[in-house]
């Protein structure tokens, strides 16, 4: 039966009762009209009483939980009725009748904090007539039932401006325990703090470093609970804001020397050797920017800041390599001293083709002609025709190397001038001479090599032995690609020429 079938019911009859029944019961009553209408005319169970009583304080953990009713009632319907609720959710546990006694065993015993016993409205007698009226009882194994609340908090919600250096102080109505805290309190975003519970009704958050800028979010929940287990009335949330500056920076400039870079384009003429500096809008974080940095190819880079922290120069070790194309880039996450993000990515494409940070190249090669070729005493003369791949030799013009009159030592000499001054060291370092395929005795080998500036003469010797009709000799003479200039640039790959004679 019903609430709503009885209160329709009660009012027919109630009309019924005011109308047609008047004349023959004048002491029509609403308890009269209950005994009517519940089913075989029966009366509403009661409940007599309950263990623990309602407002019990301090019972044993273990102490007997039942409800007394004053008539048999149907067991089932009266179980699902009734509810036992502690501080962490409903209790489970198991049913045992006595007579018109239902007992309550809890799975575990009580624990610390307020518990909520309800007897439903829909606890049934086993005639089938229902409670009517939900019945609550409300007990503590503890004195204290009382649940904490959030009394303040410094800063209060809401606030901004608020000092990097500050702590977070939440005062409570009752002390807390600090056991709960770990679970009940959270701070995001996450920073290193330690805690403060003097007096106990007080919870101090002590950054370890100064907060970033950025809207910081304190939640407490349930979980956070007084010393006998009363849990918090609530869940708090207490936002605020610290600084006031959150304009992004921006990266303003970036100049490789005299070259200025732009942001999405392409420049070329860049020297190699020169420092790249970033200018900023602002007072960065040094360590944000140079994590946000990147090369490529990459490259060995140093950083240095100037006082103001707004502009980052970066030096190269050893410089960037000559005539090669390279993007640097300034990622999002470059951030200024308030920890305000750029929110732009930056890239910066250049080309390393300076006038002194070109790769050196050969730009011509010739034999040098002999003043009296084969005899004493000649002495080199520039020079004869350019020579290509595979061209043959003059062996004619031999070149006496030893200046004492009636000794000779016939040398040949070749002339090599390249695009930029070379480092002597350097060529005679990469500069050798290689048989490719040659089946007869010839044998060379290089005498010596001088360099002015840009050009170099190699002196070779060795018989040119004459070979049979038909036959090619071939004959390599390489410059290996590290062979450097005076700018420090290197060839970058090997000159290769081969001659036969």
């Amino acid at each position: 039966m019903t609430l709503d079938w009885l209160q329709s019911a009660r009012f027919l009859s109630g009309l019924a009762c005011a109308v047609v029944l008047a004349v023959f019961l004048p002491n029509c009553t609403d308890e009269a009209l209950d005994r009517l209408l519940l089913p075989g005319g029966g009366e509403r169970p009661v409940v007599l009483a309950t263990s623990p009583a309602d407002g019990s304080l301090g019972i044993s953990p273990n102490t007997e939980t039942w409800v007394l009713f004053n008539m048999p009632m149907d067991n089932q319907k009266t179980q699902d009725a009734f509810r036992l609720i502690g501080q962490g959710g409903s209790v489970s546990g198991s049913f045992l009748w006595q007579g018109n006694r239902m007992e309550f065993h809890p799975a575990t015993p009580y624990n610390t904090g307020e518990y909520t016993m309800i007897v439903g409205r829909a606890s049934e007698s086993g005639a089938g007539v229902d409670l009517g009226e939900e019945v609550t009882v409300r007990f503590s194994p503890g004195f204290d039932h009382e649940r904490p609340r959030l009394v303040s908090s410094s800063p209060v919600a809401g606030a901004t401006a608020v000092n990097a250096n500050t702590t977070l102080e939440l005062n409570f109505s009752e002390d807390i325990d600090s056991a709960t805290i770990g679970d009940g309190l959270t701070l995001s975003p996450t920073v290193n703090y330690t805690i403060s519970q003097i007096p106990a009704n007080r919870i101090t958050l002590i950054p370890t470093s100064p907060l970033p800028n950025g809207t910081y979010v304190v939640r407490l929940n349930t979980d956070l609970a007084d010393p006998s287990g009363n849990q918090l009335a609530g869940e708090e949330v207490i936002s605020f804001t610290v600084g006031s500056d959150f304009a992004s920076p921006v990266l303003l400039s970036a100049q490789a020397g005299v070259v200025p870079l732009v942001n999405g384009q392409f420049v070329a003429g860049v020297d190699r050797s020169a420092p790249i500096v970033l200018g900023f809008s602002e007072p960065m974080d040094r360590l944000s920017v140079e994590q946000a940095f990147s090369l490529y190819p990459p490259a060995l880079v140093s950083y240095s800041w100037n006082l103001a922290s707004d502009a980052l120069t970066l030096s190269f070790t050893g410089g960037l390599q000559p005539e090669e194309n390279y993007e640097l880039q300034v990622d999002s996450s470059a951030a200024d001293l308030q920890q305000n993000t750029t929110g732009q990515n930056y890239a910066f494409s250049f080309r390393t083709d300076g006038a002194s940070s070109q790769r050196p190249r050969v730009l011509d090669l010739r034999q040098l002609q002999s003043s009296a070729p084969g005899l004493d005493q000649s002495t080199p003369v520039c020079c004869g025709p350019a020579l290509t791949d595979l061209q043959p030799l003059d062996v004619l013009q031999e070149v006496d190397s030893d200046p004492v009159p009636l000794s000779t030592r016939f040398v040949y000499a070749l002339r090599l001038t390249f695009s930029a001054s070379m480092l002597r060291n350097s060529l005679g370092a990469e500069t050798s001479l290689s048989r490719v395929h040659d089946p007869g005795a010839t044998t060379l080998a290089i005498y010596g090599l001088d360099v002015s500036a840009n050009v170099m003469t190699l002196v070779f010797e060795g018989p040119f032995v004459a070979h049979a009709p038909g036959e090619t000799p071939i004959w390599r003479l390489r410059i290996g690609g590290d062979a450097m200039d005076v700018n420090g640039n290197t060839m970058g790959s090997d000159f290769d020429f081969y001659f036969t004679y």
